[in-house]
């Protein structure tokens, strides 16, 4: 019966989901030791950001839209040719949105920005979620303390997915970084600047 393939397809969308989180999660947990060591391995070339960027937002939007969460981005038209790891900064803005998406409620926005100050290439995200504490902020991209993880203040693979952030950013490019601070409308905004 058509009910029953239905109630098939979506189960197995949801293992097919779960199965590529834990498989996020365990790549961002040994990238992130990797990191820690000074083994962390970069891809770095002259790229197209502009390119990889607009990718990125037509594959978001479908999903953003999906879960009843307003997703909107802009770019700079033409290319925007910098030093980066294609793959890493990509599982990187990817970390960010799914971030932003699993705090942020139904009809609040999410707004993607990637713009150029000074000769600087800077991704801005914005969204409207339940925002952190002031008193995490400042170690937002750090690794996580244990009684963090123990009070929810942050769950374990968004954790790392932000200190793997932060390590990217850094040896991805030698001016590279990351921050967050509080938005005022509530949420967060993160700024990645390459450098």
């Amino acid at each position: 019966p058509p009910a029953q393939d239905k109630k098939s397809q979506y189960a197995k969308s949801v293992l097919r989901q779960g199965m590529y989180r834990l498989m996020r999660m365990g790549c961002n947990l040994l990238d992130c030791a990797r990191a820690e060591s000074g083994q962390l391995e970069l891809n770095v070339r002259q790229s197209d950001l502009c390119q990889l960027f607009r990718e990125l937002c037509q594959r978001v939007a479908p999903m953003a839209e999906e879960v009843g969460i307003p997703f909107s981005w802009d770019c700079p038209e033409g290319a925007l040719i910098c030093p980066f790891d294609r793959e890493r900064i990509e599982r990187v803005i990817l970390g960010l949105i799914s971030n932003s998406m699993k705090y942020t409620r139904q009809k609040n926005r999410i707004r993607l920005v990637l713009t150029k100050r000074d000769d600087n290439a800077v991704i801005i995200l914005a969204d409207r979620g339940r925002g952190i504490p002031s008193s995490v902020l400042p170690h937002l991209f750090s690794r996580p303390p244990e009684s963090s993880l123990s009070r929810g203040l942050m769950v374990g693979g968004s954790a790392y997915s932000l200190m793997l952030a932060r390590a990217v950013m850094l040896d991805c490019v030698n001016r590279g970084e990351i921050t967050g601070k509080k938005n005022y409308t509530g949420g967060v905004v993160g700024l990645m600047d390459l450098g």
